[in-house]
């Protein structure tokens, strides 16, 4: 168009500019093609999805959906990403500290999808590396020792890679080290698929490996973009799903499943005149390894095992009769009595017949916080350690292999098969290589280990009657298999629960999360008696320490005291729910920075040490500030700014506060009902004075601060109902047919949902090898009977 300057019109000459102006910054910002675009990489447990929206030429959303990622850091990381990459119009954004697996896969991913909207391919950076031997320490599952890791790289490949020091559970790691490793070095790749089961190992293993990489493409010159030539996803196999038969079909092989499978295949082993070839009894497992969660534990519930009695010269270690009724009287007759029958009764048998397979386990002694006999430790006297656990495992396994029992690892059981009927008759199942089966059984058991690992379940099944145990995800601490996707299938498909709600097991408090911010040190000449390594130490403990320190003031999601502080560190941090507040006045904070901490608190296995009490910590402000940075602590300048930041009502949390201070002034009739002890207890309920009192004011000038504490739950404990057979019934009390439940599948009938699981000690162990022990016969009685 052209315009004669001596007629032009001024204002259509500027609209015009404006158009032209406006015009050229929207293709110059974006230059983006309509549409929708998603790309995936492998994150932390799984894949994580970017989907890019644009929408006139510019960015309208970016969604990010990573369901297996840990909900407390790469779960967490995510809307943070999101707002990033949004902002940002661009995948240029930093990642999420603390969740490097999360982010690195988030950002790969937004790459792919920026670039495809721009109508480009992600630019490819030549492979230039140094040859030679590399190392890098990364933390894994281990909060105290970092995993070391060295790689070997010759002709841009790496061709060895080899774990050093470390501190992870050592029969975890050792499955990450036996199947990831190989799989790492054939595909040349930091981005398959982690290990089911050693998550945290191979997430460690992979990101060590790759800053290996990253040094020796620095060491040759070369563009560090270059990695991505290792981001080579795992590829699967396709193809119609593998038609298998069995007489007994196990889902899970931890505690319950391997006693449910090895029982089976003695009695049908004995049956058929000692002939292995007549036994049809398979069990399919998730991990990459059997024993599951009971293999990292260490005492299950024994009631008077029939060697350890004749050994005390006939006195039995427990009244069984007076546990019973102390059992029905705690549950409140929601336990069903032949359930607490068969753990007074047949547990210590169920020790000796272990024992005769391998296992060591010492003489009763006391668990928890009952002073009752009732559970007998791994490895005798002594504390065994994890790796001479998992051997008795292993002793166990081989001896139901002779006698022609077969086993599936990697194996994902999806879904549950039922005929017309609605009897159930196999289930399906994926390999964690693609491979897709159809298992068909006469009886099927589930040993699955509960829902505990989902979000969604916990949020769905557990009570809100007695307490406010929804509202968030879960802390897991240990084995993340146990993701109640059997469970469902069997509600879906009829099946009744039984006390499904009862509150998650734990004996753990702490911070939500976990900081690596500061140094740890270890301290030469100490050992740990949970490790047998050298003590450590650590500020990044700060945090931890102050969300169960009990002269604390702790409250509930809705800003209402809910327990004796004393009790954070081991029993009372459930009572919440998933999260719970410890809240700090500014004046203090300032005594830490001047005095240091009054009580030695820490969570159990979910520290670095601690920091000693009474020793100045001069950066307190540093830490707290790190602290606020991983979301772990809130900070307002008043008590009704800071209920507002944790979206509780500012007069709930105000008053609550004001009749606590109430209470530290008086020492009498708090008004929310709950006394403090003046002193703190050990895991087995022993006091332990201190010369600081217990109650302290929560008062001054602000700011103030609010810990975000949980408790770490081991697993949940309610599940199917079932019959005194282990069949589990429908909701008109009949059995489903062909399906049974053990272990933390079917605890229920033990418990009841008004209060938290019993204290004795060792329970969910002990009913794990309890009701796979008597299941086992039972089923195999069906199959030979049929």
């Amino acid at each position: 168009m052209f315009f004669n300057s001596k007629n032009r019109n001024p204002l259509l000459l500027i609209l015009l500019v404006l158009l032209v102006a406006f015009t050229g910054c929207g293709n110059k910002e974006t230059g983006l093609t309509n549409g929708t675009y998603t790309a995936s990489e492998t994150g932390y447990g799984g894949d994580v999805t970017v989907k890019l929206t644009v929408e006139k030429g510019k960015v309208s959303a970016v969604e990010i959906t990573g369901a297996d990622e840990t909900p407390q850091i790469g779960g967490a990381a995510i809307p943070t990403l999101e707002e990033k990459l949004l902002k940002a119009k661009s995948a240029d954004v930093e990642a999420v500290s603390g969740a490097s697996a999360t982010s690195k896969a988030v950002l790969a991913a937004a790459e792919q999808v920026f670039a495809e909207a721009e109508g480009k391919k992600v630019a490819e950076a030549p492979l230039k590396m140094a040859d030679g031997t590399y190392s890098a320490a990364v933390w894994s599952f281990s909060t105290t020792y970092p995993l070391n890791v060295e790689v070997s790289i010759e002709d841009n490949k790496f061709t060895a890679i080899s774990v050093g020091d470390n501190n992870d559970t050592a029969p975890i790691l050792q499955t990450a080290i036996d199947y990831l490793i190989p799989r790492m070095i054939e595909n040349q790749s930091v981005s398959i698929d982690s290990i089911t089961g050693a998550t945290s190992s191979s997430t460690a293993i992979k990101a060590a490996t790759e800053e290996c990489l990253v040094q020796a493409i620095r060491v040759a010159g070369g563009d560090e973009k270059a990695i991505r030539n290792f981001y080579v996803k795992s590829e699967k196999v396709t193809g119609d799903p593998v038609k298998m038969e069995t007489d007994v079909l196990v889902v899970g092989m931890g505690g319950s499943g391997i006693m449910t499978a090895t029982r089976a295949a003695e009695a049908i082993y004995a049956a058929n005149g000692n002939d292995k070839t007549k036994v049809n009894v398979l069990g399919i497992e998730k991990a990459a390894k059997y024993g599951g969660t009971g293999a990292i534990t260490s005492m299950p519930m024994s009631i008077n095992p029939p060697s350890s009695v004749a050994s005390n010269g006939g006195e039995d270690y427990v009244d069984a009769d007076v546990l019973k009724q102390r059992w029905i009287e705690y549950t409140e007759g929601d336990a069903k009595e032949w359930a607490i029958d068969y753990m007074m009764n047949v547990s210590g048998s169920v020790t000796d017949y272990l024992m005769d397979r391998g296992f060591i386990f010492g003489p009763p002694i006391q668990g928890l916080s009952d002073p009752v006999k009732a559970v007998v430790s791994y490895g005798g006297e002594h504390h065994a350690t994890k790796s001479e656990i998992q051997s008795y495992y292993d002793t166990i396994m081989d001896h139901y292999v002779e006698i022609g029992g077969e086993y599936i690892l990697e194996t994902s059981a999806t879904d549950l098969i039922t005929d017309g009927s609605g009897k159930v008759v196999g289930v399906r199942a994926q390999n964690d290589d693609g491979t897709e089966y159809e298992i068909y059984a006469d009886a099927v058991v589930l040993a699955t280990g509960g829902y505990g690992c989902d979000a969604e379940m916990t949020e769905k099944y557990l009570s809100t009657e007695y307490y406010p145990l929804t509202g968030a995800s879960y802390n897991m601490y240990g084995m993340r298999t146990n993701d109640g996707t059997m469970l469902e299938s069997a509600i879906q498909k009829g099946a009744a629960t039984y006390n499904i709600g009862v509150p998650p097991m734990s004996h753990i408090g702490g911070a939500v999360a976990v900081m690596h911010d500061f140094p740890t040190t270890v301290l030469p000449g100490t050992v740990d008696f949970f490790t047998g390594r050298e003590l450590t130490q650590s500020l990044n403990d700060i945090p931890m320490m102050l969300a169960i320190a009990p002269n604390a003031l702790a409250v509930n999601k809705f800003g209402k005291r809910f327990v004796d502080e004393t009790a954070l560190s081991i029993y009372g941090n459930w009572q919440a729910g998933p999260r719970y507040y410890t809240l700090w006045s500014s004046d203090m904070i300032n005594d830490l920075k001047t005095d240091g901490l009054k009580f030695s608190t820490l969570g159990l296995f979910i520290n670095q040490g601690g920091w000693p009490v009474e020793t100045p910590i001069d950066n307190i402000d540093e830490v707290m500030d790190a602290a606020i940075a991983h979301g772990i602590v809130v900070k307002a300048d008043t008590i009704a700014d800071l209920a507002k930041a944790l979206n509780m009502d500012p007069a709930v949390l105000t008053e609550t506060v004001t009749n606590y201070n109430t209470y530290c002034d008086t020492r009498e009739n708090p008004a929310d009902g709950i006394t403090k002890s003046e002193n703190t207890y050990d895991l087995f309920g022993n006091a332990i004075p201190s010369k600081y009192p217990t109650l302290e004011k929560v008062e001054g000038d602000g700011p103030y601060y609010a810990v975000v504490s949980s408790p770490w739950i081991y697993s949940s404990v309610g599940g199917l109902d079932i019959n005194d057979n282990f069949e589990v019934l429908n909701k008109s009390g009949d059995p489903v047919g062909g399906l049974y439940a053990v272990g933390n599948d079917s605890i229920g009938v033990l418990l009841t949902e008004k209060k938290e699981y019993v204290n004795y000690g060792g329970a969910a162990q002990g009913w794990a090898f309890t009701s796979g022990y008597l299941t086992g016969a039972i089923v195999a009685e069906e199959v030979i009977d049929n």
